[in-house]
């Protein structure tokens, strides 16, 4: 293995890749309000401004497989490198635009565009490392990742200070040159020719097909989808919630914004202690144990205090949630690969593309119903929670039947 994988440079490096995307969403979250002025939303369909949001993620969906198939053929950093070149002309074309739909154009093509660092970020560390130690890494770069969505609404709202809501696109356009420029000089190339897959249907859908009749796949896809949502919930409601409409904070959005994600940091950091004790499996029960408790607690708060419950007990739960969330992640995109090896790239492409349109799905829905209340955010994150707990309750028996006829056959 080369040297540079086992650096923190490296580690750093996949964090900057995976969080792109956090920063592609979180620093436009304080322009709400200019660009919905500027590009006369009305008044009635204000909620609109969300789809900012969903269409960068529907793009970010649709295209993490066919990178992650093209990375399986002709290697990891050539398509990491394309992407991120679309990356960055997607977000220079939003100064020159005028019109709501063509913004959405472009916001789309950024997410195409970040399709490809999340799916093949991932990759590279299923190629360098597995199991329990993929974990360990990817909690630390869950770690270094996290301080990007936490300072990034604050790193917006500064953008804004000084001048339009553009000066974030500009933002956009440096981060991704940044980025291109270190996977260039820096990134070992980690599939090697010989064991690079042949470009045909049949292979693409022999890798699908693996993937798509492994039982706990699929429940691990759904579990994935579902906690997604709840992110993208909270993501596109949060302006909404802590700026405007519930708490009318104003400015001070992006500091709350960032306080509600620093529990992620710890939480990061306790996994990449603990999962090499307690393993995935109990990491993943524990946290879904806390998390339904806080998520039972927010919708009863939210009863009790008729939609609008105290702003610290609010933020608390909300730690509480993505605390539990970033134990969740790491481990459970590291039991789903976990059987995929040699099809690593396509599985972590179709995991990427099925997990986050399930989550847009979800979470376009329910934050589409936002009425000036926390009721559509607690009661679609204790829906959410209760049926990842449940589908966790099945995978863990499936897994452990599949176990136990393995050694039976094992012992024949």
């Amino acid at each position: 293995m080369h040297a540079f994988f086992s650096t923190k440079r490296f580690i750093v490096l996949i964090a900057l890749l995976m969080g792109l995307t956090a920063f592609g969403i979180d620093a436009v979250l304080p322009a709400f309000p200019e660009m919905t002025t500027d590009f006369s939303l009305p008044l009635a369909e204000e909620n609109r401004i969300q789809q900012v949001v969903f269409m960068f993620m529907l793009g970010f969906a649709l295209f993490q497989l066919p990178f992650g198939t093209l990375a399986d053929v002709f290697g990891r950093k050539i398509i990491l490198c394309t992407g991120i070149v679309i990356y960055i002309i997607a977000s220079a074309s939003v100064i020159f635009i005028d019109d709501f739909t063509y913004l959405l154009i472009a916001r789309f093509m950024q997410g195409v565009g970040l399709a490809a660092p999340r799916v093949i970020s991932l990759t590279v560390v299923r190629d360098v490392s597995s199991g329990r130690l993929m974990s360990k890494i990817m909690s630390f770069v869950m770690m270094v990742f996290i301080i990007i969505p936490v300072m990034a609404p604050a790193i917006g709202q500064v953008a804004l200070n000084y001048g339009s809501w553009h000066n974030i696109f500009w933002l956009f356009v440096m981060m991704g040159s940044i980025a291109l420029a270190w996977v260039i000089i820096d990134l070992p190339e980690t599939l090697h020719a010989e064991h690079r897959s042949r470009f045909s249907m049949a292979n693409i859908g022999h890798a699908i097909n693996q993937c798509l009749t492994h039982k706990p796949t699929l429940i691990y896809l759904a579990m994935l989808g579902m906690l997604f949502a709840m992110l993208m919930i909270y993501i596109s409601q949060s302006e909404q919630i802590f700026q405007r409409d519930v708490y009318a904070l104003g400015d001070l959005f992006p500091l709350i914004f960032g306080i509600t994600a620093s529990g992620m940091v710890l939480a990061s950091l306790l996994n990449s202690k603990l999962v090499m004790r307690l393993g995935m499996h109990k990491m993943v029960h524990y946290a879904l144990i806390a998390m339904l408790v806080s998520d039972t607690s927010m919708l009863f708060a939210t009863m009790l205090f008729s939609g609008k419950m105290p702003l610290l007990l609010f933020v608390a739960l909300l730690m509480v949630h993505m605390f539990c969330y970033s134990i969740l992640m790491p481990n459970l995109n590291s039991l789903i690969l976990e059987p995929h090896a040699k099809i690593a790239g396509t599985a972590s492409a179709l995991v990427g593309s099925v997990m986050t349109i399930i989550g847009v799905a979800i979470a376009h829905f329910i934050s589409g119903l936002f009425n000036g209340t926390l009721y559509p955010i607690a009661i679609g994150y204790i829906s959410i929670t209760a049926s990842v707990f449940i589908l966790n309750i099945v995978v863990c028996r499936i897994t452990h039947h599949q176990q136990e006829r393995a050694n039976t056959d094992y012992g024949t």
